[in-house]
């Protein structure tokens, strides 16, 4: 089964050793990163300028782009698995 685990921090690694630490990634799983990049920036600035409703949108369409980005490459390892390819760790 899919298990989503949401963990944040300033750096991608960081994320990823606490989530080995804590038992929610094991060897062999395959770990899906969905980052927002530079984009996030432009959330920023919105919230800078005052505009939380604009930000607060933003932020949901960049958020479920990088999810859907996501869900495709979960798609493309499973399809290689059953291909006998496997396949594991972050885009």
């Amino acid at each position: 089964g899919i298990r989503p685990w949401v963990l944040t921090g300033d750096k991608v690694e960081t994320a990823v050793n606490i989530a080995y630490a804590c038992s929610l990634v094991r060897e062999g799983m395959a770990v899906l990163g969905v980052r927002l990049g530079g984009d996030g920036a432009r959330v920023e600035a919105l919230e800078a300028a005052g505009d939380a409703e604009g930000a607060a949108r933003l932020g949901h369409e960049l958020v479920a782009a990088a999810l859907d980005r996501a869900w495709q490459e979960l798609g493309d390892l499973h399809l290689r698995a059953g291909q006998g390819q496997g396949g594991a760790g972050l885009p």
